[in-house]
């Protein structure tokens, strides 16, 4: 009679242990490949493997724990493992990689066939990386570049590019900025718009931009001319706009778009915001946050010139990081006025800044405000709220 125990485990079928093997690591994932030749190479049809210092090298949390709090992945003292490994366990069903962190040039990815998604952060790469990346990773559709400060090309150009998402978030030294991208449906991009030259991306409906000054504002909207599908816009300008020169011109009429999201730098007179609002004639949600922290000394209701401004098919409306300033009052009050079919309106001293590649900040001094200034808040605006229209102030 045969006293071994029997391996019961590996009688299940395929499907239910590639399950088990995705449970762990992918060191130990790896490990399994020595259990049996029926283990040899299930692990190898993980969707996904993770590459970090721990996993392929094991750690000394005693003598590694400033670099590892430092850095999140550091592989310099042992680059060459490191590229050794990858390319030969990339060469199998890897479908997703993230390198983070890595001070040292990717190698080449001439056996990453079937990545979809690539994000690199702080990585050290020359200006032909991407060209290389897409030329090799022809299903890739998810590219995040982040803080990669090394490069000052970026080309993202081919009619057979299947990118859908792309975030360029922080990649401070690029010049050269080129997206012809026809399956492009969400970007986001936080740098100086003035040298994105040029934006082909029939498909995009979704995109985060970060501008740095009033002259980028005509530049940024000239981008959105030919953007068909083109609907929601997450739109940075962090800085006190009443310090740019001269006033904003018109940015042309942009039908699709209907939500827009808007961290405003501020003026007193709002002529950015109402300049932008006209270029929306089919906004449905507007999300407004002034960045202005302070109470302006003159609180006169000096009255806002609103132009041609038209808002028909504006329905929601929030505004943040309000603070009680007469001209977030007489904005109310124009919206109020002004949107025929507006539905809610909320104002909340509430303020959360969008850092790209979904973080988010919250620059709130505080949660709510004091009582005295939530009530004359809500004393100015209630006479003027139409009937059926949800009006809170928080």
């Amino acid at each position: 009679v045969n006293s071994e125990p029997k391996d019961w485990i590996s009688e299940l079928p395929q499907c239910i242990l590639v399950d088990i093997v995705n449970l762990v690591d992918t060191k130990d994932a790896a490990k399994t490949s020595t259990l049996s030749e029926k283990w040899k190479y299930l692990w190898t049809m993980r969707p996904d493997l993770k590459f970090d210092h721990h996993n392929l090298f094991g750690s000394n949390h005693e003598i590694r724990k400033f670099r590892i709090e430092q850095y999140h992945f550091d592989f310099v003292p042992y680059r060459s493992e490191f590229v050794k490994r990858v390319n030969h366990i990339m060469q199998q069903h890897c479908e997703d990689t993230c390198l983070l962190s890595s001070p040292i040039a990717p190698g080449d990815f001439r056996g990453l066939s079937n990545l979809t998604t690539l994000k690199l952060e702080s990585v050290v790469m020359e200006d032909d990386f991407i060209a290389s990346v897409f030329s090799n990773c022809l299903l890739l559709e998810d590219l995040t570049l982040k803080t990669c400060d090394s490069f000052s090309k970026l080309l993202v150009v081919g009619s057979s590019l299947r990118l859908v998402h792309l975030k360029v978030i922080r990649c401070l030294k690029i010049v050269n900025f080129v997206i012809s991208a026809p399956n492009l449906t969400t970007f986001e991009f936080s740098g100086n718009v003035l040298l994105l030259s040029s934006l082909e991306a029939p498909s995009l409906e979704k995109m985060y931009i970060y501008v740095c000054g009033g002259s980028g504002i005509p530049h940024a909207f000239n981008l959105f001319t030919n953007l068909p599908r083109f609907e929601n816009l997450y739109l940075t300008l962090p800085i006190d706009l009443r310090k740019v020169e001269g006033k904003p011109k018109s940015l042309g009429s942009f039908r699709n778009l209907k939500q827009l999201e808007l961290f405003y730098g501020g003026d007193s007179e709002l002529t950015w915001l109402l300049s932008i609002l006209n270029a929306l004639p089919l906004l449905q949600n507007l999300s407004l946050m002034f960045c202005i922290e302070r109470i302006e000394e003159d609180q006169t209701m000096q009255g806002i010139n609103v132009g041609g401004t038209t808002l028909d098919q504006l329905k929601h409306v929030e505004m943040g990081g309000c603070v009680g300033n007469w001209y977030e009052i007489e904005f109310a009050k124009f919206v109020l006025r002004a949107a025929t079919k507006l539905e809610k309106l909320v104002i909340t001293p509430v303020k959360r800044y969008y850092l790209g590649d979904g973080e988010e900040f919250d620059l709130s001094l505080v949660s709510s405000w004091p009582e005295s200034d939530r009530a004359r808040v809500h004393g100015s605006l209630k006479g003027e709220v139409p009937a059926g229209i949800q009006f809170i102030v928080l």
